[in-house]
């Protein structure tokens, strides 16, 4: 009697083994999908200019997909003059490619029925976008192009 216990159990030992590691693992390791830590600095509400990190990108229509960048150093540098300056350790981003444009910010809305309050034009392109002390977000997705997220770093 004592045998055939012994038996059943180290029989059942194996599939006891497969099924804790299937609970314990996911709980234990460290996914891309949590990105990297970006310290963030708040500057004055309403004011693009200054540093700032693009950490999301996402399409919304064609091949909808979000990436996430917080691993990356793409920087968008929004001079007072009315220059920007993006520098990328990366190619093929969603958004602007490396490079220098010039902007204008303005606090009016682009677009009637949209939740973004502002606008950004880069060259010649008319973008909504908000802005708050420490984030800025590029939503281009009304008509069919990304929205980028970026923090402010200085």
């Amino acid at each position: 009697m004592k045998k055939r216990i012994m038996e059943s159990y180290y029989g059942l030992m194996p599939l006891i083994l497969v099924l804790l590691g299937l609970i314990i693992m996911p709980g234990g390791c460290k996914t891309d999908e949590q990105g990297c830590h970006v310290k963030t600095i708040k500057g004055p509400e309403k004011d693009i200019t200054g540093k700032w990190k693009l950490i999301k990108g996402q399409t919304v229509f064609y091949n909808p997909q979000t990436i996430d960048y917080s691993c990356d150093n793409i920087i968008y540098h929004f001079e007072s003059d009315g220059r920007l300056k993006i520098d990328s350790d990366i190619e093929d981003i969603i958004g602007f490619d490396s490079g220098e444009y010039t902007y204008e910010f303005s606090m009016s809305v682009l677009y009637e029925n949209i939740e973004e309050k502002f606008t950004l034009k880069i060259n010649d392109i008319q973008l909504p976008c908000n802005i708050s002390r420490s984030d800025l977000i590029i939503d281009d997705s009304p008509l069919d192009g990304p929205i980028l997220h970026l923090v402010r770093i200085k």
